[in-house]
């Protein structure tokens, strides 16, 4: 039971905790608590470098892994987060108030849970007992047990590798604690190098294999990758059947390859690369294990395939021999020997030697494999109109037909709530969407990664490409959602939605409006889940009662607030501004679709701030999810948002293209420059009380008894369209008659 529950304890861990990580080859693993954290070296080598400043969104929350619903159905992931929260370690505190002995005998007599809540909370009792001293003295502790200790009988040893792998966490995220020296990364070598000479480190039982799925983690966190060579290859050829059967194991094996793909930023161990024989042979023995590219867990074949290609990475960047490269490359066509061309585990392979040895492909008799793959997995091709394709591994006519009606009436609802008109934004040539839709969550982790180049560590990735290029191709990559009966693609309505969005309201490509600095994120999720969604998301109002963000806070977002924030809270925040503050929506439309990334930004940081702060929290605590349509406060049908409720009048100065400014009582003078692209001039006004006339002239100060053109409505509404109009200095007037108050006036000009 014991055991049982330390699993339990690692899969809530991974799913309350992240770590600034980037996701092991190995995507299809068994759950896995947070890893520690990369050392990106200056020395690092050249296409690591890259990758590790390559930002990927995660546009979408992830499917549960296949080991989440086998491992622990019928108990769900929601579930287990309500357990973690009802489970708390009832003498957490103790962490903070022990040392030396006393801590060390309740770390190994404590849970899992209580351990992991370190990494969870994160809070001052993390820092405290995560202090340099307190790591030192705990590691030197338990090298006096490691080398003998059995876990066959308990859990002591799986706590304290637990406990000082976690340190290294809470000390990357946490700005109240920083290790000054390198102190605990020596303290924690010997300890890690005394257990591999403990007589039971390769024994099969699951205590052991989430031992050393800690054990491992520790090596890696610490960053002592170049020592931890030997006992990596100890523990990789003496794997065998009987380990890959143990889900603890498993995880080992993957924790153990997950250190190799984290020294490819360590130059130490990269430099050398050509001295690791024994552990190159090691990572052969396992990806030719018939044992286990046979069996369920082919993907642990697939992993260590990929770290024995890393090789070549180090090969081309410390410009190693011409017989190394030579030897990896014929490592990995023996690997796919093995397998039937266009499988998984051979594209895997084709993969690596493509990307490693661009222009050989004849060599390697894999030319035009990926379009080959492409065409094999994804076969069924379907139109659901002019603009959107379907390209799917497995779907069934109905379910295909049934996935355009979807995307269709997603397509109506969003033009609506947005007010497009149908319009793109300038530049866009995006004028088809092709979806590419997987059979399983597997299969998406599988091939979407080799055939598009994406992350998928996520549950769907909309590629939008360069919208400004004639013949771009935009298209989202899905899978569908096996575990369920409700719905067919995962996240598909969320995915069309990012479509629209960058097509009809963001100017430019993805990014174009800053992800890390430029609070967009906020928008482009918070609006991908509030149309899916509507208004029903129980998951997200949960959240809201919970007040634990401010407006000003969420608006902040970017792509490493954490899954709550970037998307329950993005949807609160969209649906907030479209339920209370259409205007501003209104405004943010008119910056986003022109392209002016500086006054989107300027808007919400001055505009905005923290003005709504205090309405937001009120707002949380009644908000609900329901089944009433995306109606009632949605921005006006106006062309014209109304500007006076969020800016004080303005009787005098120039107005920009696609700006709306709050017209003042009286006269009110306004100019602007037509360059000599310009083809019509379109100024309307609208909202408020009382009666305002325009007055437009392309020579000087507009009156009401000398003008080009003139609109003369009752009431504030006013048109006024000049086509064709001179270039230079041109003037529009605002004239009260007698009086106006609230009216609001608009620019536009067409190219």
């Amino acid at each position: 039971m014991a055991i049982a529950k330390k699993g339990l304890s690692i899969l809530i861990t991974s799913l309350l905790a992240s770590s600034p990580v980037f996701v092991n080859a190995a995507e299809n693993q068994d759950p896995l608590p947070p890893t520690g954290v990369i050392n990106f070296d200056k020395n690092m080598p050249a296409k690591a470098a890259q990758a590790a400043d390559k930002i990927m969104a995660p546009i979408t929350i992830a499917a549960p892994t296949e080991a989440e619903l086998q491992e622990h159905s019928p108990v769900t992931v929601r579930s287990l987060m309500d357990f973690a929260d009802a489970d708390r370690c009832p003498d957490y505190n103790q962490f903070a108030s022990l040392s030396g002995e006393a801590l060390f005998n309740y770390i190994k007599d404590t849970s899992g849970e209580c351990i992991g809540e370190l990494m969870r909370r994160n809070d001052a009792v993390a820092v405290n007992t995560y202090q340099a001293a307190n790591v030192v003295d705990i590691a030197q502790r338990a090298k006096t047990i490691v080398q003998t200790y059995d876990s066959a009988n308990g859990d002591d040893l799986y706590n304290l590798f637990y406990y000082l792998r976690g340190a290294y966490y809470v000390e990357y995220n946490n700005d109240q604690l920083t290790y000054q020296d390198k102190s605990t990364n020596q303290a924690i070598l010997p300890l890690l190098e005394a257990y591999r000479q403990n007589p039971h480190f390769s024994e099969v039982n699951q205590m052991q294999g989430n031992t050393l799925t800690e054990y491992f983690t520790a090596w890696d966190s610490s960053k002592n990758y170049l020592q931890s060579i030997d006992v990596l290859t100890r523990y990789l050829n003496e794997f065998s059947p009987a380990h890959l059967e143990d889900w603890g194991h498993r995880n080992a094996l993957t924790s153990a390859l997950t250190v190799l793909y984290r020294a490819s930023w360590d130059a130490t161990y990269t430099k050398v690369a050509e001295q690791h024989v024994e552990l190159r042979k090691a990572l052969l023995k396992v990806m030719n294990s018939e044992y286990i590219y046979n069996s369920d867990y082919s993907y642990e074949a697939t992993d260590a395939m990929k770290e024995y290609a890393r090789f070549l990475e180090y090969q081309r960047y410390w410009k190693l021999s011409d017989e190394f490269r030579d030897e990896i490359n014929n490592g990995i066509v023996g690997f796919m020997s093995h397998f039937e061309r266009y499988s998984k585990p051979w594209a895997a392979a084709a993969g690596q030697l493509d990307y490693y040895n661009p222009g050989e492909c004849e060599k390697f008799n894999i030319c035009g494999w990926k379009e080959g793959l492409a065409n094999q997995v994804l076969s069924i091709h379907h139109s659901c109109s002019d603009t959107i394709k379907i390209r799917a591994q497995n779907m069934t006519q109905s379910e295909l037909q049934q996935s355009c009606d979807l995307l269709a009436v997603e397509e109506t609802l969003f033009h609506k709530v947005l007010k497009t008109g149908n319009q793109p934004v300038n530049d866009d040539f995006n004028t088809n969407l092709e979806v590419n839709i997987f059979d399983s969550a597997d299969d998406y982790r599988n091939y979407a990664g080799t055939l598009f180049g994406i992350s998928t560590d996520n549950g769907g990735m909309y590629l939008e490409g360069d919208p400004s290029v004639e013949g771009n191709q935009a298209r989202f990559i899905a899978h569908e959602a096996t575990w369920l009966d409700d719905i067919l693609v995962w996240n598909l309505r969320h995915e069309y939605i990012h479509y629209l969005d960058g097509r009809y309201n963001m100017y430019g490509a993805f990014n174009y409006f800053p992800t890390d600095t430029g609070k967009s994120v906020w928008w482009s999720e918070g609006l991908a889940e509030y149309i899916s969604h509507q208004n029903r998301y129980d998951e997200a109002i949960e959240f809201a009662r919970q007040r634990s963000y401010s407006f000003s806070e969420v608006l902040n977002n970017n792509y490493t607030s954490g899954q709550e924030r970037i998307y329950r809270w993005g949807y609160l925040a969209v649906r907030f501004m479209f339920e209370e503050a259409p205007e501003m929506v209104d405004q943010l439309m008119e910056y986003a679709r022109a392209g002016d990334v500086d006054g989107w930004l300027n808007y919400i940081n001055t505009s905005i701030g923290y003005s709504l702060d205090n309405q937001w929290y009120n707002w949380l605590l009644t908000v609900q999810s329901d089944d009433t349509p995306l109606a009632g406060k949605t921005p006006s049908t106006s062309i014209v948002s109304d500007s006076c409720k969020i800016q004080g009048p303005y009787g005098y100065g120039q107005v920009n293209y696609g700006e709306t400014v709050c017209v003042s009582n009286g006269k009110a003078y306004y100019y602007f420059y037509v360059n000599d692209d310009v083809t019509r001039i379109d100024i309307n006004s609208d909202h408020g009380e009382g009666n305002i006339d325009l007055y437009y002239s392309p020579y000087g100060w507009a009156e009401s008894n000398n003008y080009s053109v003139k609109s003369t409505n009752a009431g504030n509404k006013e048109s006024m369209t000049i086509n064709n109009p001179q270039p230079g200095w041109q003037y529009v007037t605002a004239v009260s008659e007698p009086s106006s108050q609230g009216a609001s006036l608009k620019l536009e000009m067409t190219h």
